[in-house]
């Protein structure tokens, strides 16, 4: 356990996290996560949408450079995945999106091409296809229960 009293935390945060673990280690997370979590406080978390070209992403950058992906990124998530993952935790799923669409690949370029690709990608599209998943969940209160 971490070294956190129970019930104390409004927020945890995991950007960029769960991918990098095993099945175990992720519900390990968020169990933790539940348990520091007041009632009605939220998880915050990101993931790669491997629903959406996100391993085409990985693919072109293990050709242009040494970094692997393959030994990084143990567990791949899609939309659903994710959600099965909350929907059979303790937690209330919120919002499951997705989002960022072409930004990654414009990020490789140079970091103003891709703030300017953000403000004109269609925020429609980036909602069903974008490279990476957001969700936001919630711990019950005694009063979800009644």
């Amino acid at each position: 356990p971490y070294p956190i009293e129970d019930d104390s935390a409004n927020v945890v945060t995991a950007i960029e996290l769960i991918e990098h673990l095993n099945a175990a280690a992720i519900q390990e997370f968020l169990s933790e996560a539940y348990r520091i979590l007041r009632p009605g406080g939220y998880l915050f978390l990101t993931t790669p949408n491997y629903g959406s070209l996100w391993p085409l992403l990985e693919w072109v950058v293990g050709k242009i450079s040494p970094l692997s992906y393959d030994e990084q990124h143990i567990t791949k998530f899609t939309r659903t995945s994710l959600m099965d993952l909350i929907e059979t935790s303790k937690f209330q799923q919120d919002t499951i999106v997705s989002f960022m669409l072409s930004v990654p690949f414009a990020a490789a370029i140079n970091w103003r091409i891709a703030d300017i690709t953000e403000a004109l990608e269609p925020n429609f599209l980036a909602r069903r296809l974008g490279f990476l998943l957001f969700c936001k969940a919630r711990k019950p209160t005694v009063e979800d229960s009644s």
